[in-house]
This record gives C-alpha cells, sequence and structure tokens, in this order.
C-alpha cells in the first residue's frame, strides 16, 4: 500500500500521513518502504511530480491512497501516459469528492466529506463557546463516506471496506494485509475531519 503524500505541509495532510505510518506499525510492517511520494496538491505542479517520479524509475505501488482528489487526478494522468492501467495495474483512491470525481478516467474513488454538515456545526460550537466561555471544550467527529468507483480493481478492493466513520476506535488483528489496509485508512482518515472548541 502506497501513499501520495502531499509535498505542501497542510495540517490535515500531516494527520493522514500519520494515520498511514501508525497503521503500518500497528501491524508489524516496516515503515521503510519506498512507496511514499511526495506531490504537489495542485493540478499542474501534481502531475510534473509524478512525471519525474516515474522517470526516475521509482518502484510502484499496486494500490495508493492520496491525501486528495487533486493529487490523485494528477497521479492517474501520468501513469496512464507510462502505460499503467488504472485500476489493473495501479488502484488509487482519493479523498474529498470533488465534481471532477465522476468524470475522470476511470471515475475516482474517494472519501466524501460532509462539508456542509462539518462547517454547521463546527459554527454552532463556536457560537456555545461565544456564550458561555467556561463551557467545557468537546473533541468532535463528523463522518465521512466511502464512494466506490471505478479506479480500484476487484482484486484489490477489500482494503477499501471500511467504516463510515473516521473516528471509531481500531481493534487490530495479528499482522496481515487485509486488516492492516481496512487499519490504515481508518488512521489516515482520523483527525482530518476532527475539531476542538
Amino acid at each position: 500500500m502506497g501513499y501520495f503524500h502531499s509535498s505542501l505541509d497542510i495540517s490535515n495532510f500531516s494527520e493522514r500521513a500519520d494515520g498511514y505510518y501508525k497503521a503500518l506499525r500497528a501491524n508489524g510492517i516496516s515503515t521503510s518502504h519506498p512507496y511514499v511520494h511526495p506531490v504537489s496538491p495542485t493540478s499542474d505542479e501534481g502531475y510534473r511530480d509524478m512525471l519525474r517520479l516515474l522517470e526516475s524509475k521509482a518502484p510502484i505501488a499496486d494500490a495508493y491512497f492520496a491525501d486528495n482528489d487533486i493529487i490523485a487526478a494528477a497521479a492517474m494522468r501520468a501513469l496512464r501516459e507510462n502505460g499503467y492501467r488504472i485500476p489493473e495495474d495501479v488502484s488509487i483512491i482519493g479523498f474529498d469528492d470533488v465534481p471532477m470525481c465522476d468524470m475522470m478516467v476511470p471515475p475516482l474513488s474517494t472519501m466524501k466529506v460532509r462539508k456542509r454538515e462539518l462547517g454547521a456545526t463546527a459554527v454552532q460550537r463556536l457560537l456555545d463557546r461565544v456564550a458561555d466561555p467556561k463551557r467545557e471544550c468537546l473533541k468532535m467527529c463528523m463522518a465521512t463516506k466511502l464512494v466506490k468507483r471505478q479506479s480500484v480493481s476487484r482484486r484489490k478492493a477489500f482494503w477499501m471496506r471500511l467504516s463510515s466513520s473516521a473516528c471509531l476506535k481500531n481493534h487490530f488483528r495479528k499482522p496481515g494485509t487485509r486488516s492492516l489496509r481496512k487499519a490504515f485508512l481508518r488512521h489516515a482518515l482520523y483527525g482530518s475531519l476532527t475539531f476542538l472548541f
């Protein structure tokens, strides 16, 4: 399981990176592997980063999680232009469920963020704190939704079977690929939809 990690230091992306490594360690998998690639979170720069990666002949994993859908789209474009089939050779899942996901070739599997509900809840919590500054802080999590499309092959699809909640406590089974992939996504998503007031 590889990771297209944002080359820009953004807090949500850093939390997803932390989740990626936590899942590997929790399953007894070495974090020293060649499948984590920094990619710009913008479409043009991300595409150029991917072309440079492919030109360097770096090893490519058979499945990747991308920090967001833009990185995933840039990776898919560069991979296809270099002869990789998606999802037959490389499966990719993004994060955000932006409108262009349905228009990609193939359509991108991703995690849908309920941004409207997230924003409304955050504003309400802020208003509650303004009204009562002594109110206790609460850490809240918003659920995400896995949107299954065609960028992950059936052969590799089991690693996408995860809870729609990003804040469930994880209980890992003994080390194994199946538990690793489920655990990785849960860890990678945790924190990206949490806020504290």
